[in-house]
């Protein structure tokens, strides 16, 4: 399904000082670059394990009620639900008729007890669902794999090392993968 991302993250996982530290870079000379490792090396942690790390804010699109399962994982919250109703008006729906479960990962919504969905617009996309999520606070495990992926990005390893430092990257995210739906 469809998403968009509605506020991006204001960080990332780790400063360029710690991508520095575990790059051993003393100077400034190349921290642009570094800065650039960084943010690959995050955005590849997210696409390996189909989460997102920063508190982020999303529209996650829908064609029917069926199965909300918000993707990314670490559901925070979520800011409202709307609809295109039978006659294709947006509405937003009252927070009575849905329960958000935000123990679950990936987090999902349902009905509340007696309450039933409204009819939709048969349409592609009529349901918006605007959520945040990411961690409060990411794992360290999740951090020292960024920081190893920079030193892949990075380059100076020797070759016996790239393939002990990929496996051990694989390795430390491998507990955090969400199933992609």
């Amino acid at each position: 399904m469809p998403m968009t991302l509605l506020t991006a993250p204001t960080g990332y996982p780790i400063t360029l000082d710690e991508a520095k530290c575990q790059l051993r870079e003393g100077t400034d000379d190349n921290d642009t670059l570094i800065f650039g490792i960084l943010k690959a090396a995050t955005n590849d942690a997210e696409v390996v394990t189909w989460r997102r790390f920063m508190t982020q804010t999303w529209t996650y699109y829908a064609d029917s009620f069926y199965s909300l399962s918000l993707p990314y994982g670490q559901l925070q919250s979520v800011t409202s639900i709307k609809y295109y109703d039978s006659l294709n008006a947006l509405q937003t729906l009252a927070t009575s008729i849905y329960d958000v479960d935000n123990r679950s990962d990936p987090g999902h919504i349902s009905l509340t007890y007696s309450q039933s969905w409204p009819e939709v617009y048969d349409k592609h996309n009529a349901i918006e669902v605007e959520y945040i999520c990411g961690y409060a606070a990411v794992p360290e495990v999740i951090k020292q794999a960024i920081k190893i992926k920079c030193e892949l990005l990075f380059g100076n390893l020797f070759n016996n090392e790239f393939d002990t430092y990929q496996r051990s990257y694989e390795m430390m995210l491998d507990p955090y993968r969400l199933v992609r739906f």
